[in-house]
């Protein structure tokens, strides 16, 4: 391990998570209410500060445009996911020498960014109906955030920022915790 305590590991998930959030408070959903509109005006938080976001349209929003903004939110989403994964294998917690250890709590949230690392850094990074490794992650996202399928985009892994992401962190937090009092001590 990099780190010398589970609370530096801990503080260094959190910053990203922290970034995450305020890049996805900038790039946020954009649901079909928004059809229409050539503004749209939100607010993200950094943690020294509040910014009030405004976006001009020179037209109205589109399906298209909703689907081209969406787009972005969900590649900001794999981004987070691929660097989450990263910083656990920086850290010694998982890799390709280090198994999941399923005595541990929190081990399926290190499962699931596992596997979602696995789709969207060695695979096109969309849900492909075709492959049963596809249909299964996203299968048990849907099963293990209580998502229902409709609310999901075709073509994506459910990634909510708080019914999945949020949840995500704070089990893979346990598992590292748990980690360390198993393996450091």
């Amino acid at each position: 391990m990099k780190s010398s305590s589970v609370e530096e590991i801990i503080n260094r998930i959190d910053k990203l998570h922290q970034i995450h959030l305020s890049l996805r408070g900038i790039v946020q959903y954009v649901g079909e209410h928004h059809n229409g509109k050539d503004k749209l005006n939100w607010g993200t938080k950094l943690p020294s500060n509040w910014i009030d976001i405004e976006f001009k349209f020179q037209n109205k929003i589109t399906p298209e445009t909703r689907t081209e903004l969406n787009v972005i939110a969900e590649y900001l989403n794999q981004n987070f996911i691929i660097r989450l994964h990263s910083l656990l294998e920086y850290e010694g917690i998982k890799s390709k020498k280090i198994e999941i250890d399923s005595e541990l709590e929190g081990f399926e949230m290190i499962e699931i960014v596992h596997f979602l690392r696995k789709q969207y850094a060695h695979r096109l990074g969309i849900f492909d109906s075709n492959d049963e490794d596809s249909v299964k992650l996203r299968t048990r996202l849907f099963e293990q955030f209580n998502i229902n399928p409709n609310e999901s985009q075709p073509t994506q892994f459910p990634l909510d920022k708080n019914r999945v992401i949020k949840p995500m962190v704070e089990g893979i937090k346990k598992y590292v915790r748990t980690f360390w009092k198993k393996y450091k001590n």
